[in-house]
């Protein structure tokens, strides 16, 4: 019996996985996900992200790569990636991950939120 408990868990656990990839890959052209930083590891190129609030939030762990852009909160590309200082445990982005096998990797990250107008456009 605790071996077909511990195959239900683990099954559900998988089929979990596979549902927030699912939504992940459902993102339409212009729409973003929404986190906080938890931590960066700039030396494996990974970002991890806390999504949701409460007994709702989920960390996820993203890969990025050559392909990832990055945005800052002067909505001015980034070039140092990973190593940019602003970076912090607790700082808002807005990503885009990757879908099919790199549903894992991280696509586009912006420092700012991209449904917003640009207050200084006019300036």
């Amino acid at each position: 019996m605790r071996k077909s408990l511990a195959g239900v868990v683990i099954v559900m656990f998988v089929a979990a996985c596979g549902l927030v990839a699912a939504d992940d890959q459902n993102l339409k052209d212009g729409q973003y996900l929404r986190g906080k930083v938890v931590r960066v590891d700039p030396d494996k190129n990974v970002v991890i992200i806390r999504t949701g609030e409460g007994n709702q939030a989920k960390e996820m762990e993203y890969r990025v790569n050559n392909d990832t852009k990055y945005w800052g909160t002067d909505r001015q590309t980034l070039n140092d990636g990973l190593k940019y200082k602003g970076f912090r445990e607790g700082t808002d982005v807005w990503y885009r991950p990757g879908t099919g096998n790199n549903a894992q990797t991280m696509s586009e990250l912006r420092f700012y939120n991209p449904s917003t107008t640009n207050p200084n456009k006019d300036k």
